[in-house]
């Protein structure tokens, strides 16, 4: 199992998520950002959990108390980067197989969920891109899923006090490689 500075992972993340340009400046405070607030999972990188997030009376992701260096090396061939924009949950889990990094993805919590930002994952030290397919239960049509549109929560119906129509429900998920 290879192990990666925690730096160069950041550097990856901010480029491919906060950022998507190449900013000096910008990347040195996304890279601030992500050390104060990433929780890192898995079994090879338990000394980097964050310890405010373990306590099991308390529902809500927490910053870190002393925010990593960037010097740290997280273990694992299989990681996943994932941040919840309206709350601030930020992970990186180490999956131990590629097809365990596919079922994150491709899964109810993964990057369809209308809460999940963004999901980046990191092969071999490496962002690995992708795209989304999924069948619309509604129309049994297939399509590319796009962030923001398909996973959109319905308008609320305020004349009849319910959500509004629904256009898309996805199922059948998959994903695609691009080459990196």
């Amino acid at each position: 199992m290879n192990q990666y500075k925690l730096s160069d992972i950041a550097t990856q993340i901010a480029v491919h998520s906060f950022l998507k340009e190449e900013w000096h400046d910008e990347i040195a405070q996304a890279k601030e950002y992500v050390y104060k607030t990433v929780d890192i999972i898995g079994t090879n990188n338990s000394a980097l959990r964050n310890p405010l997030n373990l306590d099991e009376d308390v529902f809500y992701f927490r910053d870190r108390e002393y925010p990593l260096t960037g010097q740290e090396m997280i273990s694992g061939d299989y990681l996943l980067f994932k941040y919840i924009g309206h709350n601030g949950d930020m992970f990186i889990n180490e999956c131990i197989s590629i097809d365990e990094l596919e079922d994150e993805i491709t899964g109810g919590g993964g990057i369809t969920n209308t809460f999940t930002t963004f999901q980046i994952p990191i092969v071999m030290g490496k962002v690995r891109h992708y795209t989304i397919t999924f069948i619309n239960g509604i129309d049994g049509q297939e399509y590319n899923f796009v962030k923001g549109i398909h996973d959109a929560l319905p308008e609320w119906d305020y004349e009849n006090e319910q959500p509004g129509e629904v256009f898309f429900e996805i199922s059948k998920v998959k994903i695609h490689w691009l080459n990196s």
